[in-house]
Formats: structure tokens, sequence, C-alpha cells
């Protein structure tokens, strides 16, 4: 994320050291997250729960703990201390996802390899 960040800067006219990036101080950005829960009647969320979302997402996408880790600049010890109980399904569906490749009606050439044997 930090390269993505630096390439970002890199791009923009006339960036110097002593400009802001983010118009938004962190206080401000609170704030306006908790002006919109409270218009909408959601609980109240903080900016680093954000954070969480995005992970538990990626998870769900299917993405591994190393690219997670990688993208939230964090080590795959701690992204799994973290986020672990996000996992146990995914181990019943990458079984289920074997089973379903060495099933005979997965694949029709099947009949073919076994009659190379």
């Amino acid at each position: 994320m930090a390269e993505e960040f630096r390439t970002y800067c890199s791009r923009l006219y006339g960036l110097t050291p002593d400009d802001r990036v983010f118009y938004m101080t962190c206080t401000a950005l609170n704030k306006e997250l908790t002006r919109c829960t409270q218009l909408t009647y959601l609980p109240d969320i903080r900016v680093h729960d954000l954070r969480h979302s995005h992970v538990s997402l990626c998870i769900e996408l299917g993405y591994s703990v190393v690219l997670v880790a990688r993208r939230i600049g964090d080590t795959v010890p701690v992204v799994m201390r973290t986020y672990a109980h996000l996992y146990p399904n995914k181990q019943q569906e990458l079984v289920s996802k074997l089973e379903a490749i060495g099933s005979p009606s997965s694949n029709d050439d099947e009949s073919d390899l076994m009659s190379l044997g």
C-alpha cells in the first residue's frame, strides 16, 4: 500500500513535501463518519473499523493471507491471529472443490484416463 501511495504521489503535479495529500484530518473524518451513521441510524464506526471490513471482504473473496497481509502492511502471523476466525469455512470450501475435481461427473475425460492405466 505504501508503494501504491508513493506512485500516486509521484503523479501529482507540483507536490512538495510540505503539501497535504489528504485534506480531511482524522478528527474531521471521524466526525463525518459519526454524522453519517447517526443520519442512517447505524451503529457508530471508527475509521479503523473500515480496515477490518476491508480485510474481512478480501478473505471472503478468497485472497490468500499472504496477499492480505502485504496489502495492509502487516505480517502473516498478525493477520492470522486477528482474522483466523474467518478461515474455518475456507477449509471446507477447499475440500469440496478438491472432491469436485476428482468426482467422475466433473471430468468427462476420466474414463479415457482410466483406460490408459
